[in-house]
């Protein structure tokens, strides 16, 4: 456990780092950056994530799981590698030259942007990002967590000072947005290539990227259905609305997106320990194991959404007034977010069964439940209708996910325990949105509450905690005296 705990640490920084400069300068966004702005970024990010998809062709994802078939011979292990970066970079060149021969066919996706500078920049984010791919998967198969830490911090570093210059200092807007992660990128691009030609032989071996295509090939269409439950309500909000109701939409958005940076964290730790315990002999021990840590993060999560959704209208008080209102969506956006984080833990039992098929059929039937609930629902009710949409959406495919993951290798969840956090503290969140009496006594009076909500929550999982918190903590007397008499 302690080495899980150090390992999500780890990640968590690292994948938190480059995407928090998102969270921790919307307040420079609200001032430089006007909602109709924000909307031509949050289109351009959703071109960026599905071609990140595609112009790769997921190579990059099939390494995760193909690495270890070579650990015993470590001259194919470099093979592999040489063959898959190689790939990589040859279909990158393919799609990028494709994307600029039809750029006019690509400028209809959102026709109120146009194609320079905003789509260029896009596609040179994505051709430079794709450079970093297997050295971002080796850091992760080889556990060197702190470096990629460390990596993750000297980009975060250089993006954030790059879009406080360019935003600040040049008044570029989206564009300037757009530009800073252009240079970031080219900045790094030569560490990676070095870091790649360190660690690979570049050798081109057609067995190597045969068996990589029939890993990775299969998962094209499922992440593109996980892109369209996410994200295509962007192109549906710039149909029917705006490029300024997309702003909002997007704010929004990256507000409730704090939540998945901290548990994306985990999940890179917690899935390798899933499976090696899952593959144990004593599998009563491991059951347990894997109940109370499914618990723990389910706990974990519902506290951190109740922190969000109960401090987030007074973080946004504090924003320029064009984006006051985004508070409004984010309670139901923090939904979405924990139902899919649920619906996590039970894609792990379909995994562990080897019925990848079924998890594609079943985000590839979410993906158009999610096409026809945004084109349902946001026309009517504007931007509030796609933060629904996601709901429903995430709604069936939890449900969906449950009852097959019942016949696979099923972990339940203290469902009961989970029940009462959840009613006690949406109870507290719709009190708080109910009735409002000033900024500063409201603040105060939401934290003392979620003080004592955490300290609640601390004292009746003592038992839990005292065998998962560092040693040396446990030295501490008054420390080590509380927990030892749960």
């Amino acid at each position: 456990m302690a080495s899980l705990l150090k390992n999500t640490a780890w990640y968590t920084l690292g994948n938190l780092l480059p995407k928090a400069s998102n969270f921790l300068l919307l307040p420079l966004y609200s001032e430089f950056i006007p909602p109709e702005g924000y909307g031509i970024i949050s289109a351009m990010n959703v071109m960026q994530l599905v071609l990140l998809i595609v112009f790769p062709l997921a190579i990059n994802r099939g390494i995760e799981r193909l690495f270890f078939d070579y650990r015993e011979d470590l001259p194919a292990q470099k093979e592999f590698l040489g063959t898959a970066w190689l790939s990589i970079v040859a279909s990158t060149f393919v799609f990028f030259s494709l994307c600029m021969l039809l750029k006019p066919l690509m400028g209809k996706i959102f026709e109120g942007i146009p194609f320079y500078p905003y789509y260029f920049y896009m596609l040179l984010i994505v051709a430079t990002t794709s450079l970093s791919l297997i050295p971002r998967v080796y850091l992760r198969v080889t556990n060197k967590a702190r470096f990629f830490m460390l990596l993750s911090l000297a980009e975060f570093s250089v993006l954030i000072t790059l879009k406080i210059y360019l935003l600040v200092f040049r008044g570029m807007s989206a564009e300037g947005f757009l530009l800073a992660n252009v240079i970031a990128n080219l900045i790094f691009a030569p560490f990676f290539i070095l870091y790649t030609l360190k660690t690979v032989t570049l050798k081109f071996h057609w067995k190597y990227i045969k068996s990589c295509f029939a890993f990775s090939l299969p998962m094209v269409p499922t992440l593109l259905a996980a892109w369209v439950v996410h994200l295509s309500n962007r192109i549906f909000i710039e149909r029917f609305l705006d490029l300024r109701e997309l702003g909002l939409y997007a704010f929004s958005d990256n507000l409730s997106q704090i939540l998945v940076f901290l548990c994306n964290g985990f999940m890179l730790a917690y899935g390798p320990m899933f499976y090696d315990l899952a593959t144990r002999k004593n599998q009563e021990s491991s059951q347990k194991q894997l109940f109370q840590y499914n618990r723990a993060f389910m706990i974990f999560i519902l506290l951190l959404g109740f922190g969000l959704s109960l401090f987030i209208k007074d973080f946004t008080a504090l924003l320029n007034h064009r984006y006051h209102d985004c508070y409004k969506l984010v309670p139901i956006l923090v939904l979405g977010v924990v139902i899919s984080q649920v619906t996590g833990f039970y894609n792990l039992a379909i995994y562990q069964s080897k019925k990848t098929l079924l998890i594609m059929l079943l985000v590839i039937g979410s993906a158009l439940l999610n096409v026809g609930m945004n084109f349902l629902l946001i026309p009517y009710f504007g931007a509030s209708g796609a933060a629904y949409a996601g709901v429903i959406t995430y709604g069936g495919l939890f449900i969906a996910t449950y009852i097959l993951a019942r016949k696979c290798y099923f972990i339940p969840l203290a469902w009961r325990e989970l029940g009462c956090y959840i009613v006690a503290l949406s109870l507290i969140v719709g009190v708080f949105y109910s009735f409002s009496v000033n900024l500063w006594f409201d603040l105060l009076l939401k934290t003392i509450i979620s003080g004592a909500a955490g300290a609640l929550v601390i004292h009746f999982n003592r038992r839990f905690l005292g065998k998962i918190i560092p040693g040396r903590l446990l030295k501490i007397p008054v420390i080590n005296q509380y927990f030892s008499a749960a």
